[in-house]
C-alpha cells in the first residue's frame, strides 16, 4: 500500500485543461514559431476573448499600447496570447499550466515579484468618474532571490535519495 503524503491533499497534481488554453497555446506557439500566415492563430485569440470581454478586437499589451488583433505582428500576437492565458488561469490552481509556469517559461518571475512588492491598486471597475480598486491582502516582503524560483524536493524524494541537494 502506498503511504499518504501530507504535503498536498493527495500525491497527484490535479490536471485540468480548458479548451481556451489549447487555443491560446496554439496561437502563441504559431506566433513564436514565425508562421507566415497567422490568420488561424488570430481567430483562436478572438474566440477566447469573445466570451470574456466586450472589445474582442483590441488588446492592450504589456507596454500599454492597444493593438487590433488583425493588425498584430507575430511578436505582438505571442504577447497578447501570453497575457490572455494569464487571465484564463488566474486563481485556477488545478490548471495543468499555471501562471507561475508561464512566468518561469518567459523568465518573468522577478518582474512579477517586483510588481507585487509595490502592491499598487488595480482598477477593477469604473462608474462615471469613480474608480473601484483592489489591492492584494497578502503583502510580499523580503528581497528577490533566484534560488527561490524552484520548490525544495518533496520530503519523500529526499528520503529515497539522500544525494538530493536542497
Amino acid at each position: 500500500m502506498k503511504p499518504n503524503y501530507s504535503g498536498m491533499v493527495n500525491d497527484r497534481r490535479h490536471n485540468l485543461i480548458r479548451y481556451s488554453e489549447v487555443l491560446l497555446w496554439y496561437a502563441e506557439s504559431a506566433a513564436r514559431a514565425g508562421l507566415s500566415d497567422l490568420t488561424e492563430a488570430k481567430k483562436c485569440l478572438k474566440l477566447v476573448r469573445s466570451r470574456a470581454v466586450t472589445d474582442v478586437e483590441n488588446v492592450t499589451l504589456g507596454d500599454g499600447t492597444t493593438v487590433k488583433i488583425d493588425n498584430m505582428s507575430a511578436a505582438q500576437l505571442a504577447e497578447a496570447c501570453y497575457i490572455e492565458h494569464g487571465w484564463e488561469v488566474a486563481g485556477n490552481w488545478v490548471s495543468m499550466v499555471t501562471r507561475r509556469s508561464d512566468e518561469l517559461r518567459m523568465d518573468e518571475l522577478k518582474k512579477n515579484f517586483e510588481y507585487r512588492v509595490t502592491n499598487a491598486p488595480v482598477v477593477i471597475s469604473k462608474k462615471g468618474d469613480k474608480e473601484y480598486t483592489a489591492q492584494e491582502s497578502v503583502t510580499v516582503t523580503g528581497p528577490w532571490s533566484e534560488d527561490r524560483i524552484y520548490c525544495p524536493y518533496p520530503t519523500t524524494d529526499g528520503e529515497k535519495n539522500p544525494n538530493l541537494k536542497k
